[in-house]
């Protein structure tokens, strides 16, 4: 999978000087595994950009905040899902600003809690 991101060109890397702290998978256009929703529906049907394998080794925090602003900064429609034991992601999402829309089934049809945004991140003024 990483390396079909790679080839695509939809694997980006958060990193400080020479050292990668993140890695995520951004997507623009049909996500397969979100063509059906069950328990819900989206919420608007316009072109969409999906984030998938989000991953941080730690060392910085915020590195969701940045990855959801990079993401809004190249389409302001964006979807999400995750596994009903990740708590933590789960706060993140809605903390940005994400609302769940229903259960989709990823390849291996394991059920996700699907989340989507609609609108632009917008940073607090400081």
């Amino acid at each position: 999978m990483i390396i079909d991101d790679i080839k695509h060109e939809h694997l980006y890397v958060i990193k400080e000087k020479n050292t990668i702290h993140a890695v995520f998978a951004f997507i623009i256009g049909i996500e397969p595994t979100y063509l059906e929703i069950s328990q819900g529906k989206w919420l608007s049907n316009t072109e969409y950009g999906t984030l998938h394998r989000i991953a941080g080794d730690g060392a910085i925090h915020g590195i969701f905040d940045s990855i959801i602003m990079f993401c809004n900064n190249k389409i302001n429609h964006l979807q999400i899902d995750t596994h009903e034991n990740n708590k933590v992601m789960q706060h993140l999402i809605s903390k940005n600003g994400f609302q769940k829309c229903g259960i989709i089934h990823v390849a291996d049809d394991s059920p996700r809690i699907a989340y989507e945004k609609t609108q632009k991140y917008q940073l607090a003024e400081l």
